[in-house]
C-alpha cells in the first residue's frame, strides 16, 4: 500500500484482496512479507513490527531467503543516502524525521545473520529529476528499489531465484532504446581509495598532481582543497598550485553520482616543507628546495637560465661528501642525490654560481 492508496477505498480493496494491508505468504523455499508504510506515516507501525518478528520466528531451516516489501524508501533516513533522489516523499530531508527503519526494522533482520533478506521498496521515479532504481547491501540485507513514472529509464525489477543461495536481479526498461546497467551500478559510489601524490610540498610550487583510481559508477568527483592551495577538477585527478604562505592542510575527494550523491571521502594530509634556504646574494635569484623521499634527496632549483652551478655536500664535521658541477637549461630544474652520495645526520648543502651562494642545513 502506498500513500495514494491510504484511503477508505484503498483499505477496502486491500482487505478484500489480501485480508489486510500487511500480510505474508511462502512460496517454495522463500518467505514473502508485505508491510504497510502508510499506517504510521513513512514508518513501520508497532503492530507490524510484532507481525514481522512473529513471521521470522517461524523460519526454521527450510527457508533461506526472505523478501520484504513496502512502498516508501524507508532506509533513506540514513545520512549516507542524503543525496539519493527518490520520489519526493522518500528523500532524506522528507523522511529523516519519520522512518524507523534503522532503529527498529533493520536490527530485527540483522538478528538472523544466517538468513538472506531482500528489502524491496517502490517510490523511486515519479519526479522528473528522480532515479528509477537503487541498490545497496548491508551484510545479509540487500536494499532494492525500482520505480515507474516521469523518468526515461523507468523499469520493473525481475528477480530470479536460481537456487536457495543464488538470486539474480534484472532491471527491465519500459521504454524503447533504453539499456539498463547491472543492478549494482545504481548505488551511492564507494570510497575512492588512496589519494596518490606527494604529501610534502614546497610552498610556491605549482602544478602538483594528485589522483585516485576511477570509481566504476561515478559521474564526477568532488575535491576539497586545503587552505593556501588552489585547483579545480571534476575528474579523478587534479593539479594543485601552492601559495608561498602554504603551511599544511588536508586534501580530500569523494566520488559523486548524479541522483545518488557522494560516497565516503578519502583524504591526504599535505605538509609544507617550510625550511627556508639561506641565500647570500644581492638579487636573490638563486634558490633551491629539498624533498626527502625513499632514501633520496631531490633538489628543486630556481636559477638563471643556462647558468653553471656547483653543488657541494658537507657533513656536520665540515668534510666534503659530494661535489657536482652542472648547467641548468631552464629557470626550474631538478637533480637527485642518492643515498650512496650522502651520509646520515646533519648535512650542509651549498649551491653556487659565479655570483651567488645558497646554503641549507638539513637532517638526513
Amino acid at each position: 500500500m502506498g500513500n495514494h492508496d491510504a484511503n477508505a477505498t484503498g483499505y477496502s480493496v486491500f482487505n478484500d484482496k489480501f485480508g489486510g494491508t500487511y500480510y505474508a505468504f511462502s512460496s517454495q523455499s522463500e518467505l514473502f512479507i508485505v508491510l504497510n508504510s502508510t499506517e504510521d506515516d513513512r514508518s513501520i507501525a508497532p503492530g507490524q513490527l510484532v507481525f514481522l518478528q512473529e513471521q521470522l520466528a517461524t523460519l526454521g531451516d527450510t527457508i533461506q531467503n526472505v523478501f520484504i516489501f513496502f512502498h516508501e524508501v524507508l532506509w533513506n533516513s540514513l545520512e549516507k543516502y542524503i543525496g539519493v533522489k527518490s520520489n519526493s516523499r522518500s528523500r532524506y530531508d522528507q523522511i529523516v524525521n519519520y522512518s524507523n527503519y534503522w532503529e527498529e526494522v533493520h536490527p530485527v533482520l540483522r538478528s538472523y545473520p544466517e538468513k538472506l533478506f531482500y528489502v524491496i521498496s517502490g517510490d523511486v521515479g515519479g519526479n522528473p529529476d528522480a532515479i528509477a532504481c537503487f541498490y545497496d547491501q548491508w551484510n545479509n540485507v540487500t536494499l532494492l528499489s525500482s520505480g515507474m513514472g516521469e523518468v526515461t529509464d523507468e523499469n520493473y525489477l525481475l528477480v530470479d531465484v536460481v537456487s536457495t543461495d543464488s538470486i539474480r536481479f534484472t532491471l527491465v526498461p519500459l521504454n524503447e532504446g533504453i539499456d539498463m546497467e547491472e543492478i549494482g551500478y545504481y548505488s551511492v559510489p564507494p570510497a575512492t581509495g588512496t589519494i596518490e601524490g606527494p604529501d610534502l610540498v614546497t610552498p610556491g610550487i605549482n602544478s602538483v598532481g594528485y589522483g585516485v583510481e576511477e570509481v566504476f559508477n561515478a559521474t564526477s568527483y568532488i575535491w576539497n582543497i586545503p587552505e593556501g592551495a588552489s585547483g579545480e577538477s571534476e575528474s579523478n585527478a587534479i593539479l594543485l598550485d601552492f601559495s608561498e604562505s602554504y603551511s599544511g592542510g588536508t586534501l580530500s575527494v569523494s566520488a559523486f553520482r548524479e541522483g545518488f550523491g557522494s560516497g565516503p571521502a578519502s583524504s591526504l594530509s599535505i605538509v609544507a616543507d617550510i625550511e627556508k634556504t639561506d641565500v647570500y646574494t644581492t638579487d636573490n635569484a638563486l634558490q633551491f628546495d629539498i624533498l626527502k623521499e625513499n632514501g633520496e634527496m631531490r633538489l628543486r632549483i630556481f636559477a638563471t637560465e643556462n647558468s653553471v652551478l656547483t653543488l657541494r655536500v658537507f657533513n656536520s664535521a665540515g668534510s666534503l661528501l659530494n661535489t657536482r658541477t652542472f648547467s641548468v637549461p631552464a629557470k626550474y630544474s631538478e637533480i637527485v642525490l642518492h643515498r650512496g652520495e650522502l651520509a646520515e645526520g646533519i648535512l650542509l648543502i651549498a649551491l653556487s654560481d659565479d655570483h651567488q651562494l645558497a646554503v641549507r642545513k638539513i637532517i638526513f
